[in-house]
């Protein structure tokens, strides 16, 4: 069987996610071979999955998500199990009841992430000052809610055991540190925005920020210098065009897919693509 043959999906929504734009913009500028596939930011994954790197490191700050990961591959039926007896009893006082429940069992703690995502509003994942999950009911009936797909949990799962692939929960620069010259990274980090105004980087309890963004950069410039090959995606904002002045910069217009009026969300997004190497 070629596990690395499967089509693989996202298992949930994330704002800023890549599923969209790999086809129409970022799969021209992929290296056509590497050693090591790194993903500090790894999200749901969609260039992870689109790839299906044999050997990688995938990591995020967001603790549950990367539960969520390990549990898909150690215990996917265990979860599978779990997300039918939710979808039983799915209702709006379903979702706030378990919204404000804390679970210390991994199945339970990654079942409780999908079913949040799949019947929050947008499918957003959003945390305040005290870590909790904050975003409200998206009004779905059972019947409308697709809370899993069981053959996308199934390939998922096999090519995270047939391959050698690290999944970790750590600070974005302890992973890059991991990498060596002929390795690819990509990183997909909460985006910058102008003035620090309007932004979303929710995605934990801490902000990302200016800060962030900066420290970035030092660690990406540093891995040029190590013969890695990187891909950065982020919005086109000065802060960034400085940063990245000595890389390769492609605008790029995407949709965004948070806006509550849908007709704001096609090509509203002025973001970047920015390689350090020739392509």
């Amino acid at each position: 069987m070629n596990i690395n043959g499967n089509n693989l999906n996202p298992f949930v929504k994330w704002v800023g996610g890549k599923r969209n734009v790999i086809n129409k913009y970022l799969k021209n500028f992929f290296p056509s071979t590497f050693k090591t596939y790194i993903e500090p930011f790894v999200g749901v994954g969609a260039v992870f999955f689109y790839l299906k790197p044999q050997k990688a490191i995938i990591n995020d700050i967001n603790k549950e998500l990367i539960i969520t990961y390990n549990v898909i591959r150690d215990n996917k039926e265990l979860l599978i199990k779990e997300l039918k007896k939710y979808k039983k009893q799915h209702s709006k006082e379903f979702f706030y009841k378990l919204r404000t429940k804390q679970f210390k069992n991994d199945i339970k703690i990654a079942a409780r992430f999908i079913y949040l995502n799949k019947s929050c509003f947008n499918g957003m994942y959003r945390v305040n000052k005290n870590n909790e999950f904050n975003v409200p009911f998206n009004g779905k009936d059972s019947e409308k809610l697709n809370l899993f797909d069981s053959q996308n949990l199934d390939n998922i799962s096999l090519f995270l055991q047939k391959n050698n692939i690290e999944i970790l929960n750590n600070d974005f620069e302890y992973v890059l540190e991991k990498s060596h010259k002929g390795d690819f990274v990509f990183c997909d980090p909460p985006y910058d925005y102008e003035n620090n105004k309007h932004g979303f980087d929710s995605y934990t309890k801490d902000s990302f920020g200016q800060e962030g963004q900066i420290r970035l950069a030092n660690c990406l410039i540093g891995l040029d210098k190590k013969g890695v090959k990187w891909m950065m995606t982020n919005h086109n904002t000065s802060l960034i065009q400085t940063l990245y002045k000595d890389f390769q910069i492609i605008p790029i217009v995407t949709n965004r897919n948070i806006n509550s009026k849908g007709n704001k969300r096609k090509n509203s997004g002025k973001e970047v693509i920015v390689i350090n190497y020739e392509k």
